[in-house]
C-alpha cells in the first residue's frame, strides 16, 4: 500500500518500512485504504512477454489495453558491439517486432526500450489505451566476463520501470551465467542484479532507478530471459539419451523435479516470493540444433533443460495479477533455444490522492499518539517531602 506524490504542497509520501509505527497504523487501516474504496478504473492491462512471433497463432487480436513486451538475450554478439555502441540492430528488431503486432505501428507505440550488448527489452502500448503510463525509467547492469575493472555485457540484465495509472510495474530481462556446472555463478548473477536495484553504492549504481527505486518497491515485477538453470540429471539416474526421450514425450513433466531453478527457489537462494506454475506446461527449451527441433547433436551433447523462463512477483494481495497463458514456441528454429511467451492481466489501481493524503496525515497523528503512550510515566507516591528539620 504505497501513495505516490508529485506535489511539494503535500505533507509527504507514505513509504512502507520508513516508520514502523506508521506502518502498524496503516496495516490496521488496510480496509480503509483498499483500492475498492478509493477511486478506481475498472481496466485490466494485458501484458505480453513474447519473442517476435505470429500473433494470430497466439490467438491475440488488437485490444486497446494490451501492452506487448518483447525481450532478446543474444540480439547481437559480434565483437564490434562490445567496442562501439551501435543501435542499428536494436532499431531493426524494434521495427520488426512492432510490425508483427496486430495492426502494427498504426495501433502501437514504443513506450520504452533498453539494451546491454545483446540483452534487449522493448515495451509497446496501444495508441488508444485509457491507462496512463508515467514515470518511465530504464536501467541495465553487466555481470559477464571481467575486463580490467569492468564487466562485459555478454551476461547481465536490462530493466524498465513504469507506472500504470497508480500501479508501479517493473520488467527485468536477464541472461545469467551458462554452463551445467555454474549453478552458484547463476545464483550470484541473480543476487548481484537484484541487489544492485536496491543498494545505493556508487560501485553498483547502473540498475538503480530514479529516487533509488528498487525492484521490490514496485507493485508487480516480471523477471524473464535465459536464466540458464539446468536439470540435475545426476540425481535422476537417467542417461542423457533417456532424458531426451522423456523430454520428447508427453511424460516430460516428470523431469521438472530435477530443475535447478525450482530447487534453488524452494531453499531460498534465488527468486524468493516469485511465482511460476507448479509444472511448466511445455517441453525443455534448450538445447537444439539450430534450424531444427532436434536435441543438441554436437560433441558436448547437452542435456535438455528449461533455461528460458518467465516469473512474476507481487508485493501484496491488492495487486490482482492473473496468468492467461504461458508456453514455448516450438516452431521457431533460428536459435538453439525455443522462446517462451506468456500473457497476463493485471488490474491497475487509480488512487484518490486527496483521500490518500488525508489518511497519511491521520496515520502520522495516530502513530505520534501511540509513541507518546509508550513513553515512561513518572508519578510520586506522596505529594509531601519531609526533611526532618
Amino acid at each position: 500500500m504505497t501513495f505516490y506524490t508529485g506535489s511539494t504542497k503535500r505533507r509527504g509520501v507514505y513509504v512502507p518500512g520508513r516508520d514502523p509505527l506508521v506502518d502498524e497504523v496503516m496495516r490496521g487501516w488496510q480496509e480503509s485504504c483498499h483500492p475498492s474504496t478509493s477511486k478506481s478504473i475498472p481496466a485490466k492491462k494485458q501484458l505480453e512477454l513474447v519473442v517476435i512471433h505470429d500473433f494470430d497463432e497466439f490467438g491475440l487480436d488488437f485490444w486497446e489495453d494490451m501492452q506487448p513486451l518483447a525481450s532478446l538475450q543474444e540480439m547481437d554478439l559480434s565483437v564490434s558491439t562490445y567496442l562501439i555502441d551501435n543501435p542499428k540492430k536494436m532499431e531493426e528488431w524494434m521495427e520488426c517486432i512492432g510490425a508483427s503486432l496486430p495492426g502494427g505501428p498504426r495501433n502501437y507505440r514504443v513506450v520504452s526500450s533498453t539494451r546491454l550488448i545483446g540483452i534487449f527489452l522493448v515495451l509497446f502500448q496501444s495508441r488508444v489505451s485509457a491507462v496512463k503510463v508515467s514515470q518511465i525509467h530504464a536501467a541495465y547492469i553487466a555481470t559477464g566476463i571481467s575486463m580490467l575493472v569492468n564487466k562485459l555485457g555478454n551476461k547481465g540484465g536490462t530493466a524498465i520501470s513504469l507506472r500504470l495509472n497508480d500501479t508501479l510495474v517493473c520488467f527485468v530481462n536477464c541472461h545469467l551465467a551458462a554452463g551445467s556446472g555454474e549453478l552458484e555463478r547463476r545464483n550470484q548473477d541473480f543476487r548481484f542484479a537484484s541487489n544492485a536495484l536496491i543498494l545505493k553504492s556508487k560501485d553498483i549504481s547502473q540498475l538503480k532507478f530514479v529516487d533509488d527505486l528498487s525492484i521490490y518497491d514496485h507493485d508487480a515485477v516480471f523477471w524473464f530471459g535465459d536464466l540458464n538453470y539446468r536439470l540435475k540429471v545426476e540425481e535422476s539416474g537417467w542417461s542423457t539419451e533417456q532424458v531426451r526421450q522423456i523430454a520428447s514425450s508427453s511424460e516430460f513433466p516428470v523431469l521438472f523435479k530435477y530443475d535447478q531453478l525450482r530447487e534453488q527457489q524452494l531453499i531460498g537462494q534465488v527468486f524468493v516470493g516469485f511465482q511460476e506454475p507448479e509444472f511448466l506446461p511445455f517441453r525443455p527449451t534448450y538445447k537444439y540444433d539450430v534450424g531444427t527441433s532436434t536435441w543438441d547433436s554436437s560433441e558436448k551433447a547437452r542435456v535438455p533443460a528449461w533455461c528460458d523462463r518467465i516469473l512474476w512477483w507481487t508485493r501484496d494481495p491488492d495487486t490482482l495479477l492473473k496468468t492467461q497463458r504461458y508456453e514455448s514456441v516450438e516452431r521457431i528454429f533460428i536459435s538453439d533455444h525455443k522462446p517462451v511467451r506468456a500473457s497476463f492481466t493485471i488490474k491497475v489501481r487509480s488512487i484518490d490522492q486527496e483521500k490518500a493524503d488525508q489518511l497519511y496525515d491521520e496515520a502520522i497523528r495516530e502513530a505520534d499518539r501511540r509513541a507518546n503512550e509508550l513513553l515512561p510515566q513518572v508519578s510520586l507516591s506522596i505529594t509531601e517531602v519531609s526533611f526532618n528539620l
